[in-house]
């Protein structure tokens, strides 16, 4: 236990054959239950546990069919909920976490500061010397774009897996519904603005293997991330604003995508009919874009004040 609170923290795992040992292994011995949730790995994951010291607080998940990070967590999350615990920590099994840094992840969750928790490596001193550097360029696009998408305008680094949620912001979302494979955390992010629940970044220590190979290819997954991305916050603003509170800025987000890509949609047109764009043409175009923005710029206004009671800066 720590701080009288039970802490379970679960661990993700597909094919992590070379660093799941060292995961477990080097675990803080405040935590209470270790979850290590398989996603139908093919190497020997599993395997290279069988004789490990952490036995007694270790708990084996085994999914027969691969379910993305989003469901191997979502499965550990149900396993530690039934087991009762107060703290559900989330470390992936690639050995890119360092222990040592998870009380900090925790303990604002602890303390009641927060409702949840996540590493932060962006804005450290290391990030740009330790990070691929796609991965920090794709890290600081995400980052903005999750602002808008997730309400949270403080978060950034967004894709970290590194976090900690309390038993009752995580009953407090319908976590079987949160998208599951790749997205998974933007997805967690959007669920838990809708259910008014507290998030802060938590500056955390990059770490990446120099032998490692990411299964990632953004080539593959830019399409799907963003039409995903897009879907979450027309859910977010249908959901919160629509539904539960008829807010402003709805109207103003309509009118604003309305106007603002009528102006270049009429611009587009003249173009590609006539070859060329008149005057009055020109000045119409630039009248609906410039219109459309400053909607939506107010409207993104309005989402900030509305949310900044659930953005915890960092300490």
């Amino acid at each position: 236990m720590f701080k009288n609170k039970k802490i379970a923290v679960i661990v993700p795992a597909y094919n992590e054959e070379k660093n799941i040992s060292k995961v477990i292994e080097t675990m803080p011995g405040f935590v209470d239950l270790i979850i290590l949730v398989n996603d139908a790995s093919t190497d020997k994951t599993v395997e290279m546990l069988f004789n490990s010291p952490q036995k007694k607080r270790l708990t084996i998940i085994n999914n027969i069919k691969n379910q993305g990070v989003g469901g191997a967590i979502i499965a550990g999350y149900h396993e530690a909920l039934n087991k009762g615990m107060d703290i559900m920590a989330v470390m992936a099994g690639d050995a890119q976490m360092e222990p040592k840094e998870l009380e900090s992840i925790i303990s604002p969750v602890i303390e009641g500061r927060t409702d949840y928790a996540k590493g932060e490596r962006i804005t450290s001193s290391y990030a740009w010397r330790n990070i691929p550097k796609i991965r920090f360029v794709a890290g600081i696009i995400l980052s903005c774009l999750t602002k808008v998408v997730s309400g949270y305008w403080h978060v950034i680094d967004p894709q970290s897996g590194f976090t900690a949620i309390s038993e009752k912001a995580l009953r407090a979302i319908e976590v079987d519904r949160v998208y599951k494979r790749y997205g998974f955390p933007n997805a967690m992010l959007t669920e838990l603005n809708i259910a008014n629940q507290r998030v802060q970044d938590v500056p955390i220590t990059p770490i990446y293997h120099q032998d490692g190979v990411s299964g990632i290819r953004y080539e593959r997954i830019i399409f799907t991330l963003s039409l995903l991305l897009i879907k979450l916050f027309l859910h977010r603003v249908w959901q919160k604003y629509t539904l539960r509170n008829s807010h402003p800025l709805v109207l103003f987000y309509l009118l604003g995508s309305v106007t603002f890509l009528s102006g270049i949609a009429v611009g587009a047109v003249v173009y590609f009919v006539k070859g060329y764009i008149a005057l009055t043409v020109v000045v119409f175009t630039a009248i609906l874009i410039i219109s459309g923005l400053q909607l939506l710029l107010f409207a993104m206004w309005f989402d900030m004040e509305e949310n900044r009671h659930l953005c915890i800066y960092k300490n």
